[in-house]
This record gives structure tokens, C-alpha cells and sequence, in this order.
């Protein structure tokens, strides 16, 4: 598994048109063919064009901020990470589920937890997975329990670091 996933663009993946601050995009996370998980930016009007070359994991939606105080920044990459964990869902209903995104999943979880934007329901999982309830709208997310090496973790770390 192969975790080399860049931060923001300087262009949209759709239309190569460069991305100026605060225009909206779309970020997705996607698995090439190779399998290797890769991240495209894409103007938000132009999410019609966009078509990876491989599955996609994951999106979440932003604005593009010139300079940001460090509170605003911390705020961004929480919603930024609610937004991931709640589409990894939504993409998983439509082409399965992969290990990376069980690891996604996983790791998002334990983070939004932390937070408190994510609350475990207690008596609710099974042996391989954990019941959380997200607090906002009230709905329930079945997180795989994943077994993490120090090296999936570390790589990990980096990439939703770089994402997020």
C-alpha cells in the first residue's frame, strides 16, 4: 500500500485552470491502478469533468484561504476531517470497501473522537468493529477495528497530515 498523497494543487486536475484563494474546491482521494492512494484538487464547478483514474476513497469540500489565523486553520482541517470520514461512507456504499479506507476510517475515527465531534456508542460494536455516533446529526458509523503497524501508521500520520 502505497501512501504518497501531496497537499492542495496550484491547478484544477479538471480543467489544468490555475486555483486562486477563495475559490471553492473539491479535493478527492483516489486509488490509481498501480494502487497507490493520490489526491486531485478540482474546481467545485467543474466536479461534472473530473474523472480519476481509479476509484475514489474520498472527497471533502473548502475554500481556498488566502492567510488564515491559526484558530480559523485548526477549524478548516476539523471540518475537513468530519467531511472525509462521513464521504469514505458514502463512496463505500458505491464501489466496496478497501483496507485503506478501513485505515481512513480507523485513524479519522479515533481523531474525531478525541474532538468529541465523534462519541463511541457503548455495547453497540462488534469484536471487528466500533459503533460512533456523530454528535451533529445524530447518525451511526460502523468503524472497522484495524490492526496498525508503526510503518502504516507512520505513513499514515504524513498523509492525512498533508490532507488535512
Amino acid at each position: 500500500m502505497d501512501w504518497r498523497v501531496k497537499t492542495l494543487s496550484k491547478h484544477s486536475h479538471a480543467s489544468g485552470k490555475p486555483l486562486q484563494p477563495d475559490q471553492e474546491i473539491v479535493s478527492y482521494l483516489y486509488k490509481n491502478e498501480e494502487g497507490e492512494l493520490l489526491r486531485a484538487d478540482v474546481l467545485a464547478e467543474e466536479t461534472e469533468k473530473f474523472s480519476p483514474s481509479g476509484a475514489i476513497v474520498g472527497w471533502w469540500g473548502h475554500r481556498i484561504k488566502d492567510s488564515e489565523s491559526e484558530a480559523e486553520a485548526r477549524q478548516a482541517a476539523l471540518k475537513t476531517s468530519e467531511e472525509l470520514f462521513i464521504s469514505l461512507y458514502q463512496v463505500e456504499g458505491e464501489t466496496g470497501h478497501s483496507e485503506e479506507s478501513d485505515i481512513l476510517k480507523y485513524l479519522l475515527a479515533l481523531m474525531l473522537e478525541r474532538k468529541k465531534i465523534l462519541k463511541p456508542v457503548p455495547g453497540q460494536g462488534k469484536a471487528e468493529s466500533q459503533t460512533y455516533l456523530l454528535r451533529q446529526t445524530e447518525t451511526e458509523y460502523e468503524v472497522p477495528n484495524v490492526e496498525i503497524s508503526a510503518d502504516m501508521l507512520h505513513n499514515a500520520k504524513e498523509q492525512l497530515r498533508l490532507i488535512i
